[in-house]
């Protein structure tokens, strides 16, 4: 016996194993030795030569052959090859799209991590900049109108960091009341 009772057998004949690839290659609703047969016979090359022996049917050889070599089994144990296979295939698609929308996951927190970061960072620079003008008595020099942006901005910046790290920590980004 074969390793894969799909492949030849020891014993069978090229001829015998010929038929039952055609056995087996037919899909399983359809599958039967008339079918096969027939599929054989329309074959190139091969219809001259069988028109002439059982061009009715597959009788004789083919019959004793399929019962002999066990067609049956062995298209039976191909076809669930091929759905294990099929399986196989499937998993290895499912497991690589989970893969993928995990590293996509990571990602964008690692994202959210690096804006939080840049938002506090360009937030503390304002401020530094302003409080080195206080110190630096330009205070006087500045408008209240031309500082007030630069605060705010600083504020939103601070506070769309903290937001980004409340988000990265599970915590809620928003306090609501009922």
């Amino acid at each position: 016996m074969s390793e894969h009772l799909w492949e030849r057998q020891p014993g069978e004949s090229a001829q015998a194993f010929e038929g039952f690839e055609c056995y087996r290659r037919l899909p399983p609703a359809e599958r039967s030795l008339q079918r096969a047969w027939e599929d054989h016979c329309n074959r190139p090359g091969q219809a001259r030569e069988r028109r002439g022996k059982g061009a009715g049917g597959p009788h004789g050889h083919w019959t004793r052959w399929m019962s002999r070599w066990r067609w049956k089994e062995r298209a039976l144990a191909w076809d669930e090859e091929v759905t294990a296979f099929a399986r196989d295939q499937e998993l290895e698609r499912e497991l690589k799209s989970r893969l993928a929308a995990q590293e996509e996951e990571l990602r964008q927190h690692q994202l959210m991590k690096e804006e939080a970061w840049a938002a506090r960072a360009v937030s503390r620079r304002i401020l530094l900049r302003t409080l080195q003008a206080v110190e630096g008595g330009q205070l006087d020099q500045m408008a209240l109108s031309d500082l007030l942006p630069h605060l705010a901005k600083a504020s939103t910046l601070l506070e769309v960091g903290q937001k980004l790290d409340r988000l990265l920590s599970g915590e809620p980004t928003d306090i609501t009341r009922r």
